[in-house]
Parts: C-alpha cells; structure tokens; sequence
C-alpha cells in the first residue's frame, strides 16, 4: 500500500460565501481518491492540528484571500520552519503550526500556503465567479503538485548529488521555480523569502468568523 505523502489542509468558514474556498478544495482533492493524499476540510487552524501534520512529509494549507480586482490567479507560497511564530490557544497560522509541529514531535515537512483570490465574505455559501475561477486553478495546480510520479522534494533546494528542483517537480512548476521570473507566466506569484503574514481580512482576522 503506498504510504501517504501528502496532506492538503482547506480552512476557512463555509458560511462565508468566498471565505469557504479553501474548505471545497479539501474536499474536492478527497474525491480523487488518490492513496498518497490525506485530506482535511476544517473552519479554522488550531494547535491540535500540529498532531496531524507531524507524519507527512509535505504539507499544503489552502485559503482564500481578499483580493480588490478581477483576476482569479491564485499563489503558491512556500514556507519556511520559522521558531518565533506565536498563536493563541484556540487559532494558529500555518507557520505556527510548523513551528509546533517542528517542538512537539521534531517534524519538518515541505510545507506551501495556496491562496485563491477572494472577494465576497457575506453570509451564503455560494462562492463568486473569481473565487470559482481561482479554486478550479488552485484543483490543478494540487493535481500537478501532488499527482505526480515523478519524486517530489523541497523545490528551492538543491544538494549535492540530489535531481534538480525542475527534474523533481512537473514540469510547469518546477520550470517556474528554477526561474523565479517565470512565476507569473504560470499564474503564480514570487513571495520574498522573509514573508511570512497570514491571510487576514477586514472583519475576519485568523478565526475566519
């Protein structure tokens, strides 16, 4: 039996119209059925979710995220064991969960924020057209990142005598990786390496209400 490699984490409130994007993702990926996938559908980050993370070696956390014009491109971040991230007793950030994941059972997993452009937090749990148009992007941007045959590793890491970042991930992705001026061609974003904030929006904040 293949083991599971990969865990894809849709957060945000169902509720929310856009805000619940992330969610339908998960559960969409749960739906290929695909034995090196383990999938989580929640309404938020919280610390016991750190438990969860700890046996995969590659992680995803999928979210919406504001966005103040029409386009539904969606980003790919990756994300780095950062010790100082903090969180409450009942919310935490990606990075947080990492960092906790990284103290309580010593795990380190490839870890990527996938955010889908969002614009309508009202009460419904229809989603708009940008946010439709961004989930069906970030469904096979997750299809090529995870269903793959080809062996995947950290994709800005190189060591000696390892493959390469292109050889390592599909071909669209790891091309845009090895050449970070690429990345919009491919509709994704280059983030800064020291970037690390959360996706917060007016009246949401880290608890998706």
């Amino acid at each position: 039996m293949q083991p599971k490699r990969w865990l894809i984490i849709g957060y945000g409130n169902t509720l929310r119209g856009d805000d619940g994007v992330g969610q339908q993702v998960a559960v969409a990926v749960a739906d290929w059925d695909q034995p090196q996938i383990q999938t989580l559908a929640v309404h938020q980050l919280t610390p016991d979710l750190a438990a969860e993370i700890a046996p995969f070696p590659c992680v995803v956390f999928v979210d919406a995220a504001l966005s103040t014009g029409t386009d539904p491109t969606i980003a790919l971040e990756k994300l780095d064991l950062n010790g100082s991230e903090t969180f409450t007793t009942h919310i935490a950030s990606p990075p947080a969960l990492l960092a906790l994941a990284h103290r309580l059972y010593d795990a380190s997993p490839t870890a990527y924020l996938l955010t889908i452009p969002a614009v309508n937090f009202d009460l419904g749990e229809g989603l708009s057209a940008i946010a439709t148009a961004g989930k069906a992007q970030a469904l096979a941007q997750l299809r090529e990142l995870c269903v793959s045959p080809r062996p995947v590793m950290d994709p800005l890491a190189q060591r000696d005598g390892a493959i390469t970042p292109a050889e390592a991930q599909p071909p669209i992705l790891g091309a845009a990786l090895a050449e970070p001026n690429r990345l919009d061609s491919v509709g994704l974003h280059s983030v800064p390496p020291n970037r690390r904030e959360a996706t917060v929006t007016p009246g949401r904040g880290h608890g998706h209400a």
